[in-house]
C-alpha cells in the first residue's frame, strides 16, 4: 500500500477501535446498572447485553493487531529507498511502494526515496 493508503486504513481502523471501545464503556455501565435494576433486564436483554460485552474485547484486540501491523508497514514505507552506486540509465523505471517512475535522462550516483508520495533524489 502507498503511504496515503496506510494512513487512511490505519485511521479508518483507529476510530473503528475507539468506536468499539465507547460501545464497551456503554455495554459496562447497562450491566451496572441492570444489577442494581434487575427488573429492567427483562426479555434476554441481560443475556445480550453480556454476550456482547464478552465479544467486543476480541474485536478490540484484533484491531489493535492490525493497526501495529499497519505502523510497522507504514515505518518501512517512510524508510524505503534506492541506492544508486554508479548509474542509472535512461527509460529505467524505478519503483519504490506503490510510486513508479521513469528515468528520463541518465545520471550518476544517488539515493532515491518516498517523499510526500513521490520519489525524489538525495
Amino acid at each position: 500500500m502507498a503511504s496515503h493508503e496506510l494512513a487512511s486504513v490505519a485511521n479508518d481502523r483507529q476510530y473503528q477501535t475507539e468506536r468499539k471501545a465507547t460501545e464497551l464503556d456503554q455495554l459496562i455501565k447497562t450491566q451496572v446498572f441492570f444489577a442494581t435494576h434487575p427488573g429492567k433486564a427483562a426479555g434476554g436483554v441481560r443475556e445480550k447485553v453480556e454476550a456482547k460485552r464478552l465479544h467486543l474485547p476480541a474485536e478490540l484486540d484484533a484491531l489493535e493487531k492490525e493497526l501495529d501491523e499497519l505502523e510497522a508497514e507504514q515505518e518501512l514505507v517512510d524508510k524505503a529507498s534506492v541506492k544508486i552506486i554508479k548509474k542509472i540509465h535512461e527509460g529505467v523505471e524505478m519503483q519504490i511502494g506503490k510510486q513508479k517512475w521513469q528515468i528520463k535522462e541518465d545520471s550518476g550516483p544517488g539515493n532515491y526515496l518516498l517523499h510526500d508520495g513521490h520519489i525524489t533524489i538525495i
